[in-house]
């Protein structure tokens, strides 16, 4: 019977393995490149909410005086 514990570890070796990959479709994804994408979206969606947060405080300041 196999551990459950162990699996974890097993499937993740071609991952960890040093040199190139000797099957292509055990990473058949560009992760580097989609984790940039996914780290440059949200930067924008963060930069976007904090400037729309910063303009509507400006213009209800604005407002007050």
């Amino acid at each position: 019977m196999r551990s459950t514990k162990a699996q974890p570890v097993t499937r993740r070796a071609p991952l960890l393995r040093p040199g190139g990959v000797a099957n292509a479709s055990v990473l058949p994804l560009d992760y580097p490149r989609n984790w940039l994408l996914a780290m440059a979206a949200v930067a924008v969606l963060t930069a976007g909410y904090l400037g729309a947060r910063a303009w509507a405080r400006r213009r209800h300041a604005a407002r007050q005086r």
